[in-house]
């Protein structure tokens, strides 16, 4: 009776232990074909079912540095720039190269002006590559402009062109320097030779837009801004401008149904505010006017055109 029993426990054990190792194998695989439809996804640029099974694969295994790394340039597509940081940070912990990183980790810290902790965490000694070292003087160059060191920047931006003057990352931020900086005619030229080799760079069209804005070249503003308004990472941003554009023609129901769509993405954006204000002002409809640039003055008290609109609502 005995043997019988010890015999029914060894069995009972041998069952444990093969359920447990096939349960280590079905995550093994589960984490691997996540990861391998996660990859296919991105490259349809279907970012929604990316994520899902990236977050999928993680579930499996939190520690997967590859899933890690491609959540945090998803985020990044998405337009979640802290998340995409947060995970980009993970996939380094995780073992990660940061060199594969830091150039998506330098664009989320841009995305909301980290510039300070850009200038002390990018160690250009560490980044052997030429291409790859170019790039992150550029994202330094654009850090020093944002804490308005404009001769660093210039000065920067100039090595980096020089090292990598090929680099669409460099001519990005190179003309987006000088856009910043009231140079839109040679920011134009950059991006236009851009736009001409790379045609599916929706941020070169977003930029070249915004150059075309502000030397007054509003049909062609609005044929750049129309090639990106339906990516996720620039929907929000390129319907903004555009229908900045729109209310500057007095094109009403083309303005109205850009901020109509950007009430859906970016609900509590101080420059949506501003837009629907300037229209409802165009309009001739003051208090609502006064309300949505007092909203959006609140929101972002800094902005000089906010307060000079508003004082023409209240005249």
């Amino acid at each position: 009776m005995n043997s019988c029993l010890w015999g029914k426990a060894v069995l009972g054990l041998l069952a444990v232990l093969l359920v447990t190792l096939m349960g280590c194998e079905e995550k093994k695989v589960n984490d691997s074909e996540h990861l391998y439809k996660a990859r296919d996804y991105y490259q349809q640029k279907n970012y929604d079912a990316t994520l899902i099974e990236l977050k999928n694969a993680l579930r499996v295994n939190s520690s997967n540095s590859e899933a890690r790394w491609m959540l945090g340039k998803v985020f990044l597509q998405m337009g979640n720039w802290s998340a995409a940081e947060t995970e980009l940070r993970k996939a380094v912990d995780y073992g990660v190269s940061t060199s594969a990183v830091w150039p998506y980790l330098a664009k989320a810290m841009t995305k909301q002006q980290k510039y300070r902790d850009i200038l002390q965490e990018v160690n250009l000694e560490s980044f052997q590559d030429n291409a790859l070292r170019a790039n992150m003087m550029a994202y330094r160059a654009e850090a020093f402009l944002g804490i308005k060191m404009s001769e660093k920047a210039f000065l920067t931006i100039k090595q980096a062109s020089l090292l990598s003057p090929e680099s669409i990352d460099v001519k990005l931020i190179h003309a987006r320097i000088l856009t910043m900086t009231n140079q839109e005619g040679r920011a134009l030229e950059i991006l236009t030779s851009v736009v001409s080799e790379h045609p599916a760079n929706s941020e070169a069209w977003l930029w070249k837009g915004r150059a075309e804005r502000s030397l007054e070249n509003y049909e062609a503003a609005i044929e750049s801004f129309g090639k990106v308004v339906k990516e996720a990472s620039f929907s929000a941003p390129a319907r903004l401008e555009r229908a900045l554009v729109y209310i500057r023609l007095q094109r009403t129901e083309e303005a109205r149904a850009d901020l109509e769509a950007l009430e859906r993405i970016a609900p509590d954006s101080s420059r949506v505010l501003f837009a629907q204000g300037s229209l409802n002002l165009q309009q001739e409809q003051l208090r609502d006017a006064q309300i949505l640039l007092e909203e959006s003055l609140r929101a972002a008290p800094e902005v000089l055109e906010t307060e000079l609109f508003l004082g023409v609502a209240h005249a």
